[in-house]
């Protein structure tokens, strides 16, 4: 009865809710700290059989337990007629959980800027801040730190945040992407390329708005250039699995990461379109 139960729970109901579910043994290697954490960084949730140190909430299947878990939050499953109502409640736990996982802003400033002639983060606004001192302006009130991802001259306004160097050996955007990822493995990311002067609360707003359980990454899509824009979207610290798995097909694309089922892909508000706009070349400012 409890093995029916785990399965319906975790491979039938989550799934058709789109969680991914990792389930580890308890007693065995696979359910130590190390395999929990490394199941975490790619699974929505990680369902241990048997009692974990690190648990962070209590999911009883079969006959009720007169053990008290203690304040964690506790799931009860007696059965498999109650298998929908559990599903429910654990699905509304994890929209909490993922409200309590950190935003980060990072913005991408290692590009060439080969076409434009100068660093495009320190071009000027018409109030005489440069582009990155607007953008990090327009994330702080959404996110728990700002982080740089590429080398580069700095305002002076900008010399105390946190640097991460691109990934080595990686060219483009992936590389800021994947670096930021790989330093921070627990927050998610607001990413931001540093030549999209125009990005606005109300779009960044939207973009948090649409992330939800399940979902590793928001990459809207710009019906008006009929293209995904994964330059100023969201990514879960689970994303890290898309970018590993494009470098290690020999990709540097990171709007391919969008095709992946996990990827959600809202289309861009007409009203809020102009903020994706960016600028590569001087007849463009």
């Amino acid at each position: 009865m409890l093995a029916r139960l785990i399965d319906e729970l975790a491979v039938h109901e989550l799934a058709a809710a789109s969680i991914d579910v990792s389930v580890l043994n308890h007693g065995v290697e696979e359910a130590s700290s190390t395999f929990v954490r490394a199941a975490a960084a790619r699974a929505d949730l990680v369902l241990v059989d048997g009692p974990y140190a690190g648990s962070t909430a209590f999911l009883q299947l079969g006959a009720p337990s007169v053990a008290d878990p203690g304040p964690v939050p506790t799931f009860a499953c007696a059965g498999l007629d109650e298998i929908k109502a559990c599903c429910t409640a654990l699905v509304l736990w994890l929209h909490e959980c993922l409200a309590r996982t950190p935003v980060g802003g990072c913005v991408l400033i290692g590009g060439r800027s080969s076409r434009m002639g100068r660093p495009k983060h320190l071009l000027r606004r018409a109030d005489g801040r440069t582009w990155l001192e607007g953008t990090i302006d327009q994330l702080r009130p959404f996110v728990s730190r700002c982080v740089l991802a590429g080398d580069g001259d700095l305002p002076a306004s900008c010399i105390d945040l946190e640097r991460v160097s691109d990934l080595p050996g990686v060219i483009g955007p992936l590389a800021g992407i994947g670096a930021v990822l790989q330093c921070h493995p627990w927050s998610s990311w607001l990413v931001v390329a540093c030549d999209m002067p125009d990005i606005g609360t109300d779009a960044i707003d939207w973009l948090l708005s649409r992330r939800r359980p399940g979902i590793v990454a928001v990459i809207p899509v710009n019906q008006e250039r009929g293209g995904n824009e994964p330059l100023f979207a969201w990514y879960d610290f689970r994303s890290l699995m898309l970018v590993q798995q494009l470098l290690r097909q020999g990709s540097l694309r990171p709007r391919e990461m969008a095709a992946h089922k996990r990827v959600l892909q809202p289309p861009i508000p007409a009203p809020l379109v102009h903020c994706w706009r960016n600028v590569n070349r001087p007849e463009e400012l």
